[in-house]
């Protein structure tokens, strides 16, 4: 392990070097021949959009924080931003030349199955007369070239905008022979692939295209050099700058940050292929970027075209390089002819995406809405799809004459601009909409809906770990709660009266709410298990989160670790606890899973037997989650299904198939089957979802399968 990340005494990690690590663990993904051509091919374009969110996002902060005066030290390893920047752009380079591997190895796999991602250089004669044609009729008309010179000012580049960059010679030969250069903004309006024969699966990228006819670009010039590039800008601006002068309009305030999220500095240059000393100097100067802020890369640097390169193949050759589908069903036990308040009124519900469908939730809030008992629904909304049935429902209940509340977080980083068409949307409706309390984004996913019927007031609460997006649900593994409990009701009610008042510091009866008592009644919690310890009995924490950055918390850890308390985590990302130290952390033990599906729901377990609690929450073991974020934590009071989660995350913890084990240095390693059965968790759970057995036998039935199975399975694992 690097020493620049500890001292010896330190249990701290850096939390952006533990990205750069989370990171390399999904490009590991795409090496893996168990794991079908194309769907690898989607890890190497996962692995540069993440790339390309940390660069715009922590590497925008860092940069920023280099300029002060005073520099910001890292709060773990103490280590000055400038210092984080080096070793981010070494570790970039070095990641680039692994992804570089990955992608060759993976295209020429690809290519031996009949799919082929061509270079200009590799083309046929028959192709270029044939893209020749294309590029005069699609591509020219679309193109909006540009010539550096005293009197075309080098340009504005956008945000992640695809480029070509020439170097330029005159051809009239009474002109001097001096370099000139070019830019050609690649438009988003054209389609990123191009189908070069159609019976064969044969295609270049747009702007391959684009850099080969570039002297068509620019015909009295002769090209002497031609790149692909693309400028990475910080988009890591305060939304909270000016909102919170109460004459500012929010949505109007936030469509200006949007604006200037666009122009801000560059922080990270690409070029795909050779590029000349000259022409990267040329870069250097006009971008205002130093050497190491440069990257060569062989897989272009947006790679977003993959997702659509499936509807270009026949179905069968789709199948034989894709997942087998998983087509999430409506969960056993529960039916969508019968009305399914009554349902959860009959006891509570719990929905895991993305095994089980959506539907049951959005059929929820479709019979709300047309309830003539249902008096309001509040719901909260972080993140939501383009399209959305949810929405459509909400907007139905409007129209029916019920109050309908939502609390529109606007500041979902890179989801603004969706939201903000959703609140104008909704409003137009008669959804009332509210934007949360001052200083806080509002990330819990919890919805209240309220009915009178016969003098009687009663209500439904779900409470999620994951966003009420139909697509996300799909490839997100979440827990979804819906529950007729009076007592959870009431605190969801304080929870969404306190945000419409903008007043937080209220006493929740059952939920965790931050930043009011969640991390303090978490440390209540790690407390009474060292305390356990303490006095010789059973003492064990088992928690799944994304995340884990969040100081206080990792001392409470490392503190119930010494008092003997066992303790294991699921953490998929970012991880700044080594664990394993002796005499520190020897009783933590950290795996990350990384596979098919997105590791998303989290998790808290204290206590073991029938003394342990099990809650649901939306929130990370981070400081942000904590402190500047409105979250919620919901127990789960059944016991069944408090066992069932329990269960998983025990199943999700022994993974040694897709699990990777983090060590006292801070390097992961696949854990390795041996002689021990092999343990897919997702696998395991897309099959229970499919058998339906989580749901169609009784509860001591359930348990005692639950037990045998996890004895079986993990007996010599």
């Amino acid at each position: 392990m690097d020493k620049t990340l500890r001292d010896d005494a330190s249990i701290f990690v850096n939390r952006e070097f533990s990205w750069l690590k989370f990171n390399e663990r999904v490009l590991e993904e795409s090496m893996c021949t168990e794991t079908p051509l194309y769907e690898r091919l989607k890890f190497i374009a996962i692995f540069r959009s993440n790339l390309n969110e940390f660069y715009m996002v922590r590497v925008g902060t860092l940069y920023d924080q280099a300029l002060l005066t005073v520099p910001i030290l890292d709060s773990k390893t103490h280590m000055t931003p400038v210092a984080q920047l080096e070793h981010i752009y070494r570790r970039t380079r070095e990641m680039e030349e692994r992804c570089g591997i990955c992608y060759k190895r993976v295209t020429s796999e690809l290519a031996a199955e009949g799919v082929s991602l061509m270079g200009w250089d590799a083309l046929t004669g028959d192709e270029r007369k044939y893209l020749d044609g294309f590029f005069e009729r699609e591509i020219l008309p679309l193109l909006s070239p540009t010539i550096v010179d005293t009197r075309h000012p080098f340009p504005f580049l956008g945000n992640k905008q695809i480029y070509v960059a020439v170097r330029l010679e005159s051809k009239r030969k009474d002109e001097d022979k001096k370099t000139l250069f070019g830019i050609i903004p690649v438009s988003n309006a054209l389609p990123r692939l191009v189908r070069l024969q159609e019976k064969e699966h044969r295609f270049i990228l747009t702007e391959e295209v684009v850099r080969g006819f570039s002297e068509k670009v620019f015909n009295f010039y002769s090209v002497r050099e031609s790149v692909v590039f693309c400028v990475t800008r910080n988009a890591d601006i305060n939304m909270d700058e000016q909102f919170y002068n109460q004459e500012v309009d929010y949505r109007a305030y936030m469509k200006e940050v949007l604006k200037k999220r666009k122009r801000l500095a560059a922080v990270r240059l690409e070029l795909r292929g050779d590029c000349s000393k000259e022409l990267r100097e040329y870069f250097k100067d006009k971008i205002r970027l130093q050497d190491e802020q440069i990257f060569s890369c062989v897989t272009p640097p947006d790679m977003r075209w993959v997702y659509g390169l499936g509807d270009h193949l026949p179905d069968a050759l789709r199948k034989k390089l894709s997942w087998v589908p998983h087509h999430a069903r409506y969960p056993v036990g529960l039916s969508a002819q019968k009305s399914m308040i009554r349902q959860i009124q009959h006891g509570d519900v719990l929905l895991t995406f993305p095994y089980d469908s959506f539907r049951p939730f959005v059929d929820l809030i479709r019979e709300a809405s047309a309830d003539r008992y249902v008096t309001s629904i509040r719901l909260t909304l972080y993140r939501v799809g383009s399209e959305s049935q949810l929405i459509d429902s909400l907007i139905n209940a409007a129209e029916n004459g019920k109050d309908v509340t939502i609390l529109l977080e606007l500041r979902a980083r890179f989801d603004e601009e969706n939201n903000l068409n959703w609140a104008a949307k909704l409003e137009e409706a008669g959804v009332r909409i509210l934007y949360g309390p001052d200083g806080y984004k509002v990330h819990s996913k919890i919805c209240l809906i309220t009915r009178r019927e016969k003098g009687r007031v009663s209500h439904i609460t779900q409470i999620g770990t994951g966003n009420y997006n139909e697509k996300t649900t799909n490839v997100y593994t979440d827990y979804s709660l819906m529950t007729a409990n009076p007592a959870i009701a009431e605190d969801a009610q304080m929870l969404f009266n306190n945000l419409s008042t903008g007043t937080l510091g209220k006493e929740y009866r059952t939920l965790l709410v931050a930043p009011y008592c969640m991390r303090t009644t978490l440390l209540q919690m790690i407390d009474g298990e060292i305390e356990k310890a303490r006095i010789g009995r059973e003492a064990d924490i088992l928690v799944k989160v994304n995340s884990l950055t969040d100081n206080v918390l990792i001392e409470a850890l490392k503190n119930a670790s010494q008092a003997g308390v066992r303790v294991r985590m699921v953490v998929r990302g970012i991880c700044c606890i080594l664990p394993g130290l002796p005499g520190l952390t020897e009783n933590i033990s950290i795996v990350s899973v990384v596979g098919r599906y997105l590791e998303h729901s989290r998790v808290y377990c204290f206590g073991a037997g029938n003394e342990q609690r099990v809650y649901i929450s939306s929130a990370d073991f981070m400081t942000r989650n904590m402190q500047r974020r409105v979250e919620v934590a919901a127990p789960v009071l059944d016991p069944l299904i408090a066992r069932r989660i329990a269960n998983d995350v025990e199943t999700t913890f022994l993974d040694n198939v897709k699990g990777r084990v983090m060590h006292p240095d801070g390097t992961y390693t696949l854990r390795v089957a041996g002689e021990g059965a092999r343990i897919d968790s997702q696998n395991f759970f897309r099959e229970r979802a499919a058998s339906g057995n989580a749901r169609k036998i009784g509860k001591p039935a359930f348990l005692r399968m639950a037990a045998d199975k996890l004895k079986s399975l993990f007996r010599k694992g």
